[in-house]
C-alpha cells in the first residue's frame, strides 16, 4: 500500500469507528444485545482494532436482537447524520442485512448499483439457527443463495469477480438470472430468502450461523457462546465480543492468530478511486 493509500484507509477505518459507537450506544441505550463478527472480531482479539488492511466494521445480533434494532434505529438513530439501509429504506438495495452509513460521505462498493446511498458504512447482520444436519444444511444453503442470486443480480449487483476480471461467464449467468427474475414479484424472492434464512429459529438447534457473509456454514457458532458476551479494547474504545469467540474464530480462520501471507491481505468492498470524506476530511 503506498502512503495516501494508507491514509485514506486510515481515515476510512476512523469513521467505521464512529458509526460503529453510534450503533453501540443505542444497543445499550435500549437492551440490545449486540457483539463484533467476521474480520471485525478477528482485528480486536489479534489487533486490538481494526485488521491494518481491512476496510470493513461487521457487527452481530441474534435475529430477534436484529429485529428490534432495525426498529429502534428507524426511529432513534440521528438521520442528519446517518442512513439507515435495509430492503424497506432503500429501493434497489440488495442485502437481506442492515447498513448503517454516514451521510455527506462516499465510498462506493465496487459490486454494487450506483444509484444507491454511497456513504461509508458499517454492516449489521442477524444471526440465525443453523440447520441440524449437513444435508440440511446443503439444501438450506442452496435454496437460499440461488433465490438471494436472483435478487441482487436483478437489482444490479455485479459478482465480486467481475471488477478482478477473473470471469466472463460468470457475467453472463449473472445477466441470464437478472433478466430471468424480473418475471418474479420483489415480494417473492425476499419472501424465500426471509424464510430459508429463517427456518430453524423456531427449532432447538443450539448453533448459530451468519449465512449472509462469506463464509456460509463456516461462520457458526454454539448459540451459548454468541448469547455470553464480553468487552474487550478496540482501538480506543470496547466493544462487545461472543464469549465463545475462539470457536467462533476457529471455525472461520482456523489458526486466526496467525498472520495471513502479505499477499493475502487487502480489502475488497469499496472503490478508492471515488472515496469522498466530505465534512469529515
Amino acid at each position: 500500500m503506498n502512503e495516501v493509500f494508507e491514509k485514506n484507509l486510515r481515515k476510512l477505518q476512523l469513521l467505521q469507528l464512529d458509526i460503529a459507537k453510534a450503533i453501540k450506544e443505542l444497543c445499550e441505550s435500549n437492551g440490545i444485545p449486540y457483539f463484533l463478527i467476521g474480520g471485525t472480531l478477528l482485528g480486536a482479539i489479534r489487533h486490538k482494532g481494526f485488521i491494518p488492511w481491512d476496510d470493513d466494521f461487521d457487527v452481530g445480533m441474534l435475529r430477534e436482537d436484529y429485529e428490534r434494532f432495525i426498529k429502534i434505529a428507524e426511529e432513534k438513530l440521528d438521520k442528519k447524520k446517518f442512513f439507515l439501509e435495509t430492503w424497506d429504506t432503500e429501493k434497489g438495495y440488495g442485502f437481506p442485512f442492515a447498513k448503517v452509513k454516514l451521510n455527506g460521505t462516499r465510498y462506493p462498493e465496487r459490486n454494487a448499483p450506483k444509484n444507491l446511498h454511497q456513504g461509508i458504512f458499517v454492516d449489521v447482520f442477524p444471526i440465525d439457527t443453523a440447520a441440524p444436519t449437513k444435508r440440511k444444511r446443503l439444501l438450506q444453503l442452496a435454496v437460499f443463495q440461488v433465490t438471494y442470486k436472483f435478487y441482487i443480480y436483478k437489482k444490479g449487483y455485479v459478482p465480486r469477480v467481475l471488477y478482478n476480471k477473473k470471469s466472463n461467464v460468470k457475467w453472463i449467468v449473472a445477466k441470464i438470472m437478472g433478466a430471468v427474475a424480473h418475471l418474479v414479484p420483489d415480494s417473492v424472492l425476499k419472501n424465500i430468502i426471509s424464510k430459508s434464512l429463517k427456518f430453524y429459529n423456531l427449532s432447538s438447534g443450539t448453533v448459530a450461523v451468519n449465512l449472509l457473509g462469506a463464509y456460509g456454514y463456516k461462520e457458526t457458532c454454539s448459540k451459548e457462546g454468541l448469547v455470553e458476551t464480553i468487552k474487550v479494547p478496540f482501538e480506543d474504545t470496547e466493544f462487545a465480543i461472543p464469549k465463545g469467540y475462539i470457536e467462533y474464530l476457529t471455525n472461520m480462520y482456523g489458526d486466526y492468530m496467525q498472520l495471513p501471507p502479505v499477499e493475502k491481505r487487502y480489502n475488497r468492498h469499496g472503490n478508492y478511486d471515488s472515496v469522498d470524506f466530505g465534512e469529515y476530511s
